[in-house]
């Protein structure tokens, strides 16, 4: 663990599940866009809903092969909210220059 950080020992402290993924039915979207800094994007996502869970991953793509890469610019994903057809995420790629990336939406439904 990192200089000062130290993992909680108190029994109390271990977190869990409200929900597990037994019978959990997934879809997953993939966007491809470029952008630079702090960024809001909507995306269209059918079948989602205000209730969906989402879970979301952004990577830089190598240019000339399209394939995701571990570049030099730094990716975040802030926020993820999911709406009717829809999942706005706030990200932030670490460049001052458009960068080609993939964003990355998973949402997952319990199954009847």
């Amino acid at each position: 663990m990192g200089e000062g950080v130290q993992p909680n020992d108190a029994a109390q402290d271990l977190l869990q599940p409200i929900a597990a993924g037994d019978g959990l039915k997934v879809e997953l979207y993939t966007y491809s866009l470029t952008a630079h800094g702090i960024f809001v994007q909507r995306l269209s996502a059918p079948n989602v809903t205000p209730d969906s869970r989402v879970f979301a991953a952004i990577t830089e793509i190598d240019k000339v092969a399209s394939r995701p890469f571990v570049g030099g610019a730094i990716m975040t994903i802030h926020n993820v909210a999911p709406s009717t057809d829809t999942v706005t995420i706030r990200a932030e790629v670490g460049s001052e220059t458009d960068l080609p990336v993939f964003i990355y939406i998973l949402r997952g439904e319990n199954s009847p």
